[in-house]
């Protein structure tokens, strides 16, 4: 009976895939992964300190903007979007243990598929897979010390490039309202050089690399 059930909702289902400009945003959990190496030469001996850290459950938003289209039957579609993200603070911990705030960012050019499955009364229920280009910042925000200032006023950053790939699932309400639950893995490498510097006594310098793994996202988009 149950099969039977299943299989006539199936036969009566109707798909709803909207295709148009859409906008949203995003709230996130965002995890990263800090590796650093702090180098000091005093008296002509040369000493390293590697140091890593695991910094988790980061609070971002982010903001979308994009295009989908669907196929005639409105099952199966793709989109393609720009995103700003504002990936929250992390915490990055020196070779001492002391704590640094780091500001995150960055942004995505992405590219999904989209698939409308079921209709459930008044929503669709989806899937969607896809990735991304993303460029990302990590940027010190209260460091005075010399091996974490790109300048003397500025504070340095770790940037670099990379990929994302994602899923999740959806519901579609009204044809242009669309919630989904994602889950994204982000491989990206920011890194930071602060070069050799001198002081009176000692030469210094630090290397240290920020690698994105796991977010967590709940999005939202309109679709017009």
């Amino acid at each position: 009976m149950k099969k039977i059930l299943f299989t006539l909702l199936l036969a009566h289902c109707a798909y709803a895939g909207q295709s148009g400009v859409f906008v949203g945003g995003s709230l996130s959990l965002n995890n990263t992964f800090y590796q650093g190496l702090y180098s000091v030469e005093e008296n002509g001996a040369t000493t390293e300190y590697p140091h890593s850290n695991y910094s988790p459950n980061a609070l971002g938003l982010s903001l979308r903007v994009g295009y989908q289209k669907f196929s005639s039957d409105a099952k199966l579609g793709a989109r393609i979007y720009l995103e700003y993200n504002n990936n929250g603070y992390g915490s990055y911990k020196d070779e001492l243990g002391r704590t640094y705030k780091m500001d995150m960012s960055g942004f995505d050019v992405g590219a999904d598929l989209l698939f409308e499955v079921l209709q459930l009364e008044s929503a669709t229920f989806g899937i969607f897979a896809g990735g991304a280009v993303g460029f990302n910042s990590h940027k010190f925000t209260n460091a005075q010390y010399s091996i974490y200032q790109s300048t003397l006023t500025t504070p340095a950053k770790l940037e670099g490039y990379g990929l994302n790939a994602h899923s999740g699932v959806s519901l579609t309400f009204k044809g242009n309202h669309r919630i989904e639950l994602e889950l994204q893995y982000a491989n990206f490498v920011s890194d930071y050089d602060s070069g050799i510097i001198r002081s009176a006594d000692k030469a210094e310098s630090l290397k240290l690399e920020a690698q994105g793994f796991l977010k967590y996202r709940l999005n939202y988009f309109y679709v017009f």
